[in-house]
Formats: C-alpha cells, structure tokens, sequence
C-alpha cells in the first residue's frame, strides 16, 4: 500500500493522539510487567500474534494495565521508573482506513495538543512496508523527544513510538533503532 504524503499540519495531527497517552506513561507509576528485571525476562524478544521484535538488554516488557492505560497492544521501557526510553506498539483496529489526508486530518482533529514541536518527518520502511517516519519535541515541564513511525499492514494502522525524556533521547537511540528494524510483521 502507498502511504499517503501529509503537509507538516496534517503530520502534527496525525501524532496527536499517540503524543496525549505517553507523554501521562512517561512519568507514570508501575510500567513493567510481573517480571520486573531484565534477567527474569529470560526472551530476547516479545512475540504478539501479528509481529515480533527484539527486546534489547536492559529492557523490560510493560504490563498490560500499562498498556491498557495508553491504548498500546505491546511495549517496553528501559530504566526504572520513570523509563529511561519506551517502545510501544498501538494498533488502530477499526475496519475503515482513512479515505485521504483529509479524513485522517478530520479523525485526528480533536485531538491536538498545543505542546507538539515537530522536527522532521519523512518516508521509511518497517517491515519491509513503506511508512512514514515523524520526530517530534513534546514542551512543558518534562519536555521528551518523540519518533512515531505509521505503517498500514493488513487493513491496519500501526504506530510504532519511541520515546524518552529529552536529554535522554539520543542515549537511546541504539536500542531504539535495533527495535524498529527487527520489527517484523508475521
């Protein structure tokens, strides 16, 4: 499928709805799973019934209240709370692709926080799908750097986020990097 080109404002709504929910996550109570060190996760990698990716070392599964919380179907956090760096996946489930940019301005419009500096976006893969790359600066008193990579797969929408703290982010850019490429749709 060929993803459609957005303007700058119709990228910013896009992020807008995944930027709300982890921006709370970021700086939130428990976020790991029963397991809570990285040794007692004795996988490498986290497996769903639609994907995989590696786990890097060092980082933990999050729980699923955690995820509940910020509408992801999977994730990881690095560091004790709060995480160092986070990786989640949201799916968006519903039946209904958006028709144009138009659409998917007008789904995202309700949305929009006022805090949202965006600093690139461009075109990638994940998967071997072609998808769109947005990194993005959340202000206000616990400023993060944020990459939100959109792919479409099987009638869906995937975001795939990462996401730390800002001074923070480009230390874990390594791991963020080997989690987006080692993302495989099955």
């Amino acid at each position: 499928m060929v993803m459609p080109k957005l303007n700058r404002k119709q990228l910013i709504l896009l992020v807008a709805a995944v930027v709300t929910a982890v921006a709370t996550l970021l700086w939130s109570q428990p976020f790991v799973s029963n397991k809570t060190t990285p040794s007692e996760q004795p996988s490498t990698s986290i497996e769903s019934s639609n994907f995989d990716y590696p786990r890097p070392d060092g980082w933990i599964k999050l729980s699923q209240t955690a995820l509940k919380d910020v509408k992801a179907e999977s994730g990881l956090g690095h560091g004790a709370p709060p995480p160092i760096g986070l990786f989640l996946v949201s799916v968006d489930t519903s039946t209904s692709l958006p028709k144009n940019n138009d659409d998917l301005k007008n789904q995202a419009l309700k949305t929009i926080p006022k805090n949202i500096e965006l600093i690139s976006s461009g075109d990638t893969t994940i998967s071997d799908q072609p998808a769109i790359k947005l990194t993005y600066k959340i202000t206000g008193s616990q400023p993060s750097k944020n990459e939100v990579n959109v792919v479409v797969y099987n009638k869906k929408i995937y975001y795939l986020l990462v996401t730390a703290a800002e001074k923070d982010f480009d230390s874990q850019r390594a791991d963020f990097d080997r989690i987006l490429t080692g993302f495989k749709f099955k």
